[in-house]
């Protein structure tokens, strides 16, 4: 399991490449690079959970928050070292960050009155959401005059709010557990 969470964890140095990066490709690297990490820690840890027991009870849980963490951290910087490297349009940056802007405080929330049945985890629609703001991040980062990443903005911002409809209504009281 430490594969997995450190397949997570890599995109927090990755995040540094990002800001010390020389050029727009060197961005585009490191955030593919920080992509992949994500693509690949869900199915490693999936096939670590069937071979390997656990440590201790709660092993298998520290993914579920600690992935959505880091893919928050990630983004975060990375729209920050284009606004401070690259100048990138604030709007534009805004709506890639849709989703973090409108979920974090209801996350916070969530977690004030957290229920030990209604675990945090990462699904499939949070993983489509993050790629398109990573596939963004690295457009805007290339090609920053083109129209792809106004565009790659909006669909981050319409997959954001889907995405944060999706957890509120799954985590809703009376709502059907999912995961």
């Amino acid at each position: 399991m430490w594969l997995a969470h450190a397949l997570t964890l890599v995109r927090l140095p990755l995040l540094a490449a990002l800001w010390l990066a020389d050029d727009a490709w060197q961005v585009a690297l490191a955030v593919g690079a920080a992509a992949l990490s994500d693509l690949l820690d869900g199915p490693v840890a999936r096939w670590a959970k069937r071979v390997t027991p656990p440590p201790h009870p709660g092993w298998w849980a520290i993914g579920g928050w600690l992935d959505p963490l880091v893919d928050k951290v990630f983004v975060a910087g990375a729209l920050g070292a284009l606004w401070w490297r690259a100048h990138a349009p604030l709007w534009e940056l805004g709506l890639v960050a849709t989703r973090e802007v409108l979920l974090v405080p209801l996350l916070g929330a969530y977690l004030l009155q957290r229920r030990a049945h209604r675990p945090l985890s990462a699904e499939m629609i949070g993983k489509v959401t993050t790629a398109a703001q990573l596939c963004t991040v690295a457009t805007i980062a290339v090609a920053p005059s083109g129209l792809a990443g106004p565009l790659g903005a909006a669909a981050c911002a319409g997959l954001g709010v889907a995405t944060v409809v999706h957890y509120v209504r799954a985590r809703a009281p009376g709502a059907r557990q999912t995961l």
